[in-house]
């Protein structure tokens, strides 16, 4: 009797010798490993259809993560992807009115940076791919909202009466700052007004094409 191949596995046949002892015993081996290889390859089933030069890529795996390991994973990843934009915006340098990034980064290595910070990105698009971790989506007019909350916020903390915490604030500061910060939360003002117009006529456009579909 010829050698059976299972697999990676040669299983002898049985010895004609006490045989009915031994084929159950090859006969149970044989199952268990065929069991066993049959397990190892749906553990790793991996298939996909890979595409070069950072495309995205169709990809499945059959690992197993919870809700909470998805949701804690996406939220890293967008931090992650969040400063590699922030530091590809700026390799260049940036001056503002209150705080300037100074410096002065060869074009050679700027380069580099950027093409590594790419494959970064492209690494997190990978991996959302993969384990299917959830793209975050926010509305811009909330975005710009929630922007001009914290706005407001700074600019009612900036007034002189929030200053006394550093100290006894001067009249001529207090005469001074307080029309400017006024001035400032008056200009706020307009822009939620022009946020709130946008938004309305945004919603105009939608119910107008709902209607006309």
């Amino acid at each position: 009797m010829t050698p059976v191949v299972v697999g990676v596995f040669v299983l002898a046949p049985p010895d004609p010798q006490n045989y009915d002892v031994r084929v159950n015993i090859w006969l149970t081996a044989s199952l268990w490993v065929g069991l066993a290889l049959v397990a190892a390859m749906m553990s790793i089933r991996v298939w996909g259809d890979h595409m070069e030069d950072g495309n995205k890529r169709g990809f499945e795996t059959t690992l197993s993560i919870s809700p909470a390991h998805v949701n804690g994973l996406a939220a890293r990843m967008r931090t992650l992807e969040e400063d590699c934009r922030e530091i590809e915006r700026h390799l260049d340098g940036f001056k503002g009115i209150l705080y300037e990034y100074v410096g002065e980064i060869p074009e050679r290595s700027r380069r580099r940076m950027r093409r590594t910070l790419a494959e970064i990105l492209d690494a997190i698009s990978s991996m959302r791919l993969e384990l299917h971790l959830p793209e975050q989506v926010i509305d811009l007019d909330k975005m710009i909202e929630s922007r001009l909350s914290h706005m407001w916020v700074t600019l009612h903390e900036s007034k002189s009466a929030s200053l006394r915490g550093y100290g006894v604030v001067p009249e001529d500061l207090n005469r001074y700052l307080d029309p400017r910060i006024d001035g400032m939360l008056a200009l706020l003002g307009r822009l939620r007004k022009a946020l709130r117009e946008s938004t309305t006529e945004a919603r105009g456009r939608t119910l107008r094409r709902r209607h006309s579909e």
